[in-house]
């Protein structure tokens, strides 16, 4: 096994709180030890890309992990965001409330209450409305945040990505 194959194990390993910070320390710097012993620069150049490598990616787990927490706020929403459910729902049923009690004399109860359900369909598209905004906005600050991360990473010496 080489080197950088034990120090992803050690990487691992301390992902999973296995071990310390201190401890990972203390292990890799044995291994790396190790490469004065007889490996060249090359190796040491190799190992410094697959830690930054581990870092970047234990960084875009983390994250991935936040964003599905947040879009759980969603969970209520479509794929997209998205849900008209009370808009539609306020429309369907209010404009014939309205047309009801306009065309008989004593409608008013009809019309006032087709007004109400309009009203709260106006209100469910308003709320809709500004739910998808801000899907829209915590997505797009994600995606940023993933660009600027991958954005700083060295070649992945296995070719991983």
């Amino acid at each position: 096994m080489s080197i950088a194959e034990e120090i992803e194990k050690l990487q691992a390993l301390h992902d999973q709180g296995a071990l310390t910070d201190d401890e990972f320390a203390q292990a890799k710097a044995a291994l790396l030890d190790q490469l004065s012993d007889g490996q060249s620069a090359s190796d040491v150049d190799e190992l410094s890309k697959e830690v930054q490598y581990l870092r970047m990616q234990k960084e875009i787990d983390r994250l991935n992990l936040k964003w599905e927490q947040e879009r759980q706020g969603y969970k209520n929403w479509d794929p997209r965001g998205r849900s008209r459910v009370s808009t539609i729902l306020g429309f369907v049923i209010g404009i014939p409330s309205i047309i009801s009690g306009v065309s008989q004399s004593d409608g008013l109860s009809y019309v006032l209450s087709g007004l109400l359900l309009v009203s709260l369909g106006l209100m469910g598209g308003i709320h809709w409305f500004n739910k998808v905004s801000a899907y829209k906005k915590a997505e797009q600050r994600y995606q940023e945040r993933r660009r600027e991360i991958r954005s700083r990473r060295t070649s992945d010496p296995y070719g991983r990505y």
